[in-house]
């Protein structure tokens, strides 16, 4: 006598089953750590500590020590900026002055230029005034000497100074009867 086992087809009702069963396992799996997420307590089960954060580690991987480098760099990088800038200005403005300086000049020379073709130098001699603090005082020589030969006005070109003293001094060979005495022999005359 044989007796033959029935094999059984699979019916569409057997695997839908299965997958139902797997699917419960899956969520009473994944039910259960959300549940101790959550807070809420099973019965008998005793609240847990809550955990203890420890300080992050520091980071110390390629791009963190890039992203340091380059922080570094954008801060050097305008300093260095900033140095710049100074010093640019520092320049600009002693360039500022120096032409103005230039301009300044240049203007007295232009001054002078104009009124050189009218400067005549002139001879003559015209013996110097003393000033009140005891030095000669040559400007009225000067323009004198200039208004005798037709011009308005003048300055000194060559003074000569020499000592000038009376017979009797040279004789007796005494200062007290001598002078300096302080003569314009040419003026620049306009």
């Amino acid at each position: 006598m044989t007796i033959q086992a029935e094999q059984q087809k699979p019916t569409a009702t057997s695997s839908v089953a299965r997958l139902a069963l797997a699917a419960l396992l899956a969520a009473a799996i994944g039910w259960a750590p959300a549940f101790a997420q959550t807070g809420h307590q099973l019965a008998g089960e005793r609240p847990a500590a809550p955990p203890t954060l420890s300080p992050a580690p520091k980071k110390e991987g390629f791009f963190d020590a890039l992203g340091r480098w380059w922080d570094q760099s954008q801060s050097e990088f305008k300093a260095n900026i900033d140095k710049m800038k100074g010093q640019i200005d520092s320049f600009n403005q002693r360039t500022v002055k120096a032409t103005r300086d230039a301009v300044e000049a240049t203007r007295e020379a232009t001054d002078a230029l104009v009124k050189l073709p009218s400067t005549r130098i002139v001879e003559g001699r015209e013996r110097c005034g003393i000033a009140p603090n005891g030095s000669p005082d040559c400007q009225a020589a000067a323009e004198t000497i200039c208004r005798s030969k037709g011009f308005k006005s003048g300055v000194s070109a060559n003074i000569e100074s020499a000592r000038k003293c009376s017979a009797r001094a040279l004789l007796s060979r005494s200062d007290e009867d001598c002078t300096t005495e302080t003569i314009v022999t040419r003026a620049a005359c306009q």
